[in-house]
């Protein structure tokens, strides 16, 4: 039996996982729309370098603005080639630390394991990499692995890409496609207490791919493309479930150009910071970055385009965040 969530928490994060592309290759995933990505570079153009670089602007960047970023070792396997995006795998939420085990001095957090392409040795690798990072940062974990228990060759979700979650009103957003198994999700959605609505999309003649690719919510506001969802009572209800923020609504168009991909965080110093493509900031319109500078207090813009153009997600799926419950600390 695995250790309930669902512990009280702020909707923000100043903890964020990453992954360097030192493998880094066009993604040839037949799932993943070509109106996201190439297929393959110029012949000219050697692409994994310039991932890496801007990698580890991305990463510098985030320190300087007191962002916490956890650093997982980089995969040098060929069959990684998307492994700067973290979010597909792993979900995480706060969590009290058990009973008879050391918890570390920052926190508790509980992780969630997702069975991306069905590939569970990899993925339990994975977690042990982790858990070893976050001790590094006084952050002590727990495991769920219900979900892989449970699925079969034929299901697949990925994870923080697949799902967006309002964890203020405990609510799972997510866009079914092959990459989205729906009795995966149900499985999920029960075991954290949370409800889940689930909605069919469009996105230039097939499903969009990830969820997080079309919606992404902060703490007063959301970024949803609401003309994706193919079905009329399905987008209402989306809708309705977020009426409490200031919806953004973002055409296709927008959305291809990674709009819906961006993410709000809050630093160690409780700002509220958004970070956001190059890409994406420049397909918005007046009026959008007007609501988007009014929840928060800095947007960050970071210039990806390879891991764009090449791997077919943004700065949403580069970071992984992590929600942990603060350790108690006892004052005479």
């Amino acid at each position: 039996m695995f250790l309930q969530s669902g512990y009280p928490t702020d909707q923000l994060t100043s903890y964020v996982v990453t992954i360097p592309p030192n493998y880094f290759a066009a993604d040839g995933q037949p799932l993943t729309p070509r109106v996201l990505r190439k297929t393959k570079p110029d012949r000219s153009e050697n692409i994994h370098p310039k991932a890496l670089r801007e990698y580890t602007a991305v990463k510098k960047r985030l320190l300087s603005h007191h962002i916490h970023v956890i650093e997982l070792p980089g995969y040098h396997a060929p069959d990684a080639p998307d492994s700067v995006f973290p979010n597909n795998w792993f979900i995480s939420f706060p969590a009290p630390c058990p009973e008879n085990i050391r918890c570390g001095s920052t926190g508790n957090t509980l992780i969630t394991l997702f069975p991306m392409q069905a590939n569970q040795k990899k993925e339990k690798s994975r977690i042990n990499t982790l858990q070893k990072a976050l001790g590094q940062q006084a952050i002590s974990s727990q495991y769920n692995g219900e979900i892989l228990k449970s699925m079969t060759d034929s299901q697949s979700l990925d994870g923080g890409s697949s799902m967006v979650l309002d964890r203020e009103n405990k609510v799972i957003f997510a866009a079914l496609s092959p990459r989205t198994n729906q009795t995966l999700l149900q499985d999920f959605a029960g075991q954290q207490g949370y409800k889940l609505i689930a909605f069919r999309t469009v996105f230039y003649d097939q499903p969009v791919y990830h969820t997080r690719m079309m919606l992404s919510i902060g703490a007063k506001f959301a970024v949803l493309c609401s003309e994706c969802i193919s079905e009329q009572l399905d987008r209402q209800q989306v809708l309705k479930a977020l009426s409490d923020k200031t919806v953004i609504d973002i055409t296709p168009d927008q959305t291809r150009k990674f709009a819906g991909n961006l993410l709000q965080l809050k630093n160690d110093q409780g700002k509220t910071i958004t970070v956001i493509s190059r890409t994406a900031f420049q397909s918005l319109n007046d009026e959008q970055l007007r609501v988007l500078n009014d929840f928060n207090e800095q947007l960050l813009v970071f210039d990806i385009p390879a891991i764009e153009t090449y791997g077919g997600g943004s700065i949403g799926c580069m970071l992984a965040e992590i929600f942990l419950q603060p350790t108690l600390t006892l004052t005479p």
